[in-house]
């Protein structure tokens, strides 16, 4: 799992998997419900375009029918034939010529009449009914926003915890790494100091305090961060919609070109297109973009926690202390930070002589919490944890780390007291 992936899958973990596709999709049936009057002012060009054809071939057929006439009155006598009614030609005929011209103004004015008829009857068709464009794009994007909203409420309940976990865990075991690298750094030693005796290495809540937002710099941090949380649930909403008046614009000047079909085969591709890339980012990848993940490492640090599906509670604020033994000494290495951004806010080091060690304390109790289970997350479990805290205590300082494990899996039965131990044989065998 790379970096980037991780880190978007951390972010859903604690704020709640991205909306971005749902958005779009939002945003495309907003796009499909401003092309229906689109679509009806389409249809009323189109009624008015062949309103025009119609008068244009009615104007046609009205200079055949005074041709046809004109010539039947100049020659009457010599057709022999009721007006209207086709003159018979013979190849003997004197009168040929009159009546072939006849015949043919004749035939020019049934075609006109008839092309301009059947333009009159289109005309009062569309005229009195709807286009399908006015009732289903509207529809159609009704559809989509429903669709969209259903599936955004969907994710921000219940998304792919079991994959948000591992990556949180995946990032827990790097940052664990680091930080036993960076305490050699730190505390300016070199391994072969301490080679002697493996470090241990704990992780548990940051000692936070979250008074910082309470004073009125924090507040106006909060209200702006609040203000950004807001603007990026329906971000993309805002920038689909404003692109969507704009393609409706550009609709409107196919429609009244006649090639409004056109405009809606090309949201269909546009909305394809995009959506395709958006669901393999954004779905499929679990993608969260930089820029979100950038705003909160300009915030004051949130605490937040969280019950896995394995039941262990994970923290957003987690906590490493690397415990190194050397022979007269006990280094000690600690760092906050936040697991969303990976940003440390806080770290140090200690150093105690294991003389001036007075104690080496912990204390131990129990906690029931409540977890949200079941489909949708609609069911109450209730878990028992275990709140564990180690402190060193010297004659000058003492530092202390907190830490919440499942029940059964007590530090203070495992890593604790191998090293409560050797601090108490380095001390003996110093005094």
């Amino acid at each position: 799992m790379n970096n980037e992936t991780r880190r978007s899958k951390i972010y859903s973990y604690f704020y709640g998997a991205g909306t971005v596709f749902q958005q779009f999709l939002i945003a495309v049936g907003i796009m499909f419900i401003i092309l229906g009057p689109v679509a009806e002012q389409a249809s009323y060009a189109k009624v008015e375009r062949v309103r025009e054809e119609y008068n244009e071939l009615s104007d046609q057929a009205d200079a055949f029918e005074d041709e046809y006439r004109e010539i039947y009155y100049d020659n009457y006598n010599k057709l022999n034939v009721d007006m209207g009614e086709e003159a018979t030609v013979t190849q003997n005929d004197r009168f040929a010529n009159e009546k072939n011209a006849y015949n043919k103004a004749l035939k020019e004015y049934k075609e006109a009449d008839e092309k301009a008829t059947k333009a009159y009857e289109d005309y009062e068709n569309m005229r009195y009914s709807d286009s399908a464009g006015e009732v289903l794009l509207p529809l159609f994007g009704a559809v989509i926003i429903i669709a969209g909203v259903i599936w955004s409420i969907k994710k921000k309940i219940s998304f792919n915890s079991k994959s948000c976990e591992q990556a949180y865990d995946e990032e827990i075991m790097i940052k664990v790494s680091e930080a036993r690298t960076k305490a050699l750094t730190k505390l300016n030693i070199v391994a072969e100091q301490i080679d002697k005796v493996e470090p241990v290495i704990l992780h548990g809540i940051a000692e936070y305090d979250p008074s910082a937002n309470k004073n009125p710099i924090g507040r106006l941090a909060a209200l702006f961060q609040g203000i950004l949380k807001l603007f990026s649930l329906v971000d993309v909403i805002l920038i689909g919609a404003v692109g969507a008046a704009i393609y409706a614009g550009i609709a409107m000047m196919f429609a009244e070109m006649g090639l409004f079909i056109v405009a809606v085969i090309g949201a269909f591709v546009i909305s394809a297109v995009i959506g395709l890339k958006l669901y393999k980012k954004y779905e499929k990848e679990s993608y969260v973009s930089p820029k979100k993940i950038k705003k909160l490492e300009k915030m004051y640090p949130t605490l937040l926690f969280r019950f896995g599906s394995d039941d262990r509670i994970r923290v957003s604020l987690p906590a490493i202390t690397v415990y190194m033994f050397g022979e007269e000494q006990l280094y000690m290495y600690y760092q906050y930070f936040d697991v969303v951004t990976g940003k440390i806010f806080c770290e140090g080091i200690q150093e105690y002589f294991y003389e001036d060690i007075v104690a080496v304390t912990s204390s131990q109790e129990t906690k029931k919490v409540f977890k949200r289970t079941g489909f949708l997350r609609l069911f109450i479990k209730a878990i028992d944890y275990l709140k564990e805290s180690i402190t060193v205590v010297s004659s000058g300082c003492q530092h202390s780390e907190s830490y919440i494990v499942p029940m059964g899996y007590s530090l203070l039965d495992t890593s604790f007291v191998g090293m409560r131990n050797l601090i108490r044989q380095k001390k003996s065998g110093n005094e």
